[in-house]
């Protein structure tokens, strides 16, 4: 592994998806201070989610002139500088300026996605993706844990302003050790993939596109995460605090402690597979499949076990199953890729995740309302046990 890159990549992104989480706080509540209106603030999320379609289609195009690590680079800066513009004029703020900075950050975030995906197999030594995969998503979902419980309460005590320019001072950060970034052997090949024909921005922008679909490993794992995208909407918030309140007749409180739970769980699993990095490194595969058919066991119980105490638990265990598929998937997809088409690869997959997400939000939302919120959690088990038996038909193919 080259240590020193990896080091910086991962305490860079740390600090990124921290600030990610914390700038978002302070811009909610300034909008649902000015507004009062629900509807306004849920437009927050739906503008990210266009912002990085829009980012994810384009991004083969910069990944294709690009070295990767200066994609990092640059779009972390842009971000602190979007950041810090948001935060100097913070009280004048008008109300479409806000979704504007929320859109150009989100627009940023597609095209870096896919250039950090690509660069781990570069830095990261042959036998030591799983351990690298591993540490990086414990690392997000730490953060994630960390932004989200105490960016409300920080919020209180010091304030939106102080808590936006906290996250300016992360990005700041972030941009720093981005920048720390060395050159490495996989920016060779980036550098003779520009010594190819020039070609039209169609066939760049969908060659991430062709190349999952004509690899067959590939296209099955994409499928699966297609699946699984539209399994893992059913613990949106909206869905589980129907759940709490419906289900386990439980209060607000119940519903932040599920979603804890299950963040502390997800923290766990990427600690465990940092720790059997070794072993899951020889058999991808099979835990993939213990992993999808543990989110499918727990995702079944959830639904049929409707008490307090049942649900915080599966909530938890729920943690490491997920954790370990998502490690094993992510390694096997880089492992299959050939390293030149990796950006534009994680490009396409980012895209279809995002839109994904935005199309299982309204159908889970929908499903809930016309079956009752017990339906959606045996929808996902069964979408769990559809990606298993992908994977299954996989193997037996290869």
């Amino acid at each position: 592994m080259h240590k020193n890159n990896f080091r910086f990549l991962a305490v860079g992104q740390s600090l990124a998806n921290l600030g990610d989480v914390l700038y978002i706080v302070p811009l909610i509540s300034l909008l649902y201070g000015q507004t009062a209106s629900v509807l306004i603030t849920s437009l927050v999320p739906l503008v990210n989610v266009t912002a990085r379609v829009i980012s994810g289609l384009v991004a083969p195009l910069v990944l294709e002139r690009v070295q990767h690590g200066w994609i990092l680079r640059i779009t972390q800066m842009a971000k602190t500088a979007v950041l810090l513009l948001g935060a100097l004029s913070f009280e004048q703020l008008a109300l479409w300026i806000v979704f504007v900075f929320v859109a150009l950050i989100s627009f940023l975030d597609g095209w870096a996605v896919p250039a950090r995906q690509s660069l781990i197999p570069r830095i990261v030594a042959d036998g030591e993706l799983v351990r690298a995969n591993g540490l990086l998503a414990t690392a997000d979902q730490t953060m994630q844990f960390v932004g989200w419980s105490s960016g409300g309460v920080m919020v209180t005590m010091i304030g939106s302003i102080n808590v936006l320019w906290l996250s300016v001072s992360l990005y700041a950060a972030a941009s720093a050790f981005m920048l720390l970034l060395g050159a490495h052997d996989g920016e060779q090949g980036e550098n003779r993939e520009k010594e190819k024909p020039v070609r039209s921005a169609g066939e760049v922008i969908k060659e991430g596109w062709v190349y999952l679909w004509q690899h067959h490993s590939l296209r099955v794992l994409t499928v699966m995460d297609v699946f699984e995208g539209f399994a893992g909407a059913i613990w949106m918030s909206a869905i589980l605090l129907v759940y709490v309140k419906e289900g386990l007749g439980q209060g607000d409180e119940w519903w932040g402690y599920i979603n804890a739970s299950y963040m502390l769980g997800t923290i766990i699993g990427g600690i465990v597979v940092v720790a059997l990095a070794g072993w899951m490194e020889k058999s991808l595969y099979r835990l993939m499949l213990l992993g999808i058919i543990g989110c499918c066991l727990l995702t079944l119980s959830f639904g049929l076990f409707a008490y307090p105490l049942v649900a915080l638990s599966i909530s938890f265990l729920l943690g490491p199953f997920y954790q370990v598929q998502f490690v094993a998937k992510q390694t096997a997809i880089q492992q299959l890729t050939e390293p030149e088409k990796l950006g534009k690869v994680f490009s396409a997959k980012d895209t279809m995740d995002t839109i994904v997400f935005g199309l299982s939000v309204l159908l889970i939302g929908a499903l809930a309302e016309w079956c009752g919120v017990f339906a959606v959690y045996y929808a996902g088990a069964g979408l769990f046990a559809g990606s298993a038996v992908l994977l299954r038909y996989l193997k037996s193919r290869s």
